[in-house]
């Protein structure tokens, strides 16, 4: 069986954060519901810099909510 994945990279997502390396995948189920799920990696240099990290993460975690929120009400 093949399987095909309709996807789209979110670069709105990706960590403004100096040695962090990150990617944000939108995936698009194929079937009737088309339910969407955001898949993201992240790599933090172990750097003395957690702080910057931790507010952009934070902030990161309140748009995904915010559009889960608006995608719920749909």
């Amino acid at each position: 069986m093949a399987i095909q994945l309709h996807y789209t990279v979110r670069q709105d997502l990706e960590l403004p954060i100096d040695g962090c390396e990150n990617l944000f995948v939108e995936v698009k189920s194929n079937n009737v519901s088309g339910k969407k799920c955001i898949v993201g990696v992240i790599y933090r240099h172990p750097s003395p810099n957690s702080q910057a990290y931790q507010l952009a993460f934070t902030s990161l975690l309140e748009i995904m909510h915010s559009e889960k929120s608006t995608l719920n009400k749909r």
